[in-house]
């Protein structure tokens, strides 16, 4: 059983609204002066719209640690993803803001396995994007994983 198991109970849907709400407040602060004032008042007032289906409340504590974490660590993050961007097309905001978040997971979230942070952001992306994108961010993912958790 993996320690996010362990810690959540049976929170798993809270953890992967998390997920989905963290890229749409990262997405949503590329156009904004964003700060922590800024992401607290986003996350106090529920300015984020969850729009998958049977989606519980986003799980509090980890909505702000991925995006407290990739705001701290956008050096670190980016500097695992530009490589494994090269030679593709450069991503819209939206989908690298999903890549920037499943990344800081990846790397910053050790004791949770590496397929449910990648599988969770496949859905994640199901949920903006309808082409050939779930594919890019499965093999961005698991490229990063096999990169930090060797």
């Amino acid at each position: 059983m993996s320690a996010e198991a362990k810690q959540s109970g049976k929170n798993f849907a809270g953890f992967r609204a998390a997920r989905l709400v963290a890229v749409q407040v990262l997405y949503q602060g590329t156009f904004t002066d964003f700060d922590k004032e800024a992401l607290d008042d986003f996350i106090n007032n529920k300015m984020y719209k969850v729009e998958m289906e049977d989606l519980q409340a986003p799980d509090d504590t980890l909505l702000r640690e991925i995006v407290g974490g990739v705001l701290s660590r956008i050096e670190d993050i980016e500097g695992l993803l530009l490589p494994r961007l090269e030679g593709k097309k450069s991503p819209e905001l939206l989908l690298k803001s999903i890549l920037l978040c499943g990344t800081y997971e990846l790397l910053a979230r050790q004791e949770t396995d590496a397929p449910i942070i990648i599988n969770d952001y496949m859905m994640v992306t199901e949920a903006f994007f309808e082409g050939q994108e779930k594919k890019l961010v499965n093999a961005i993912l698991d490229s990063v994983a096999k990169a930090v958790r060797q």
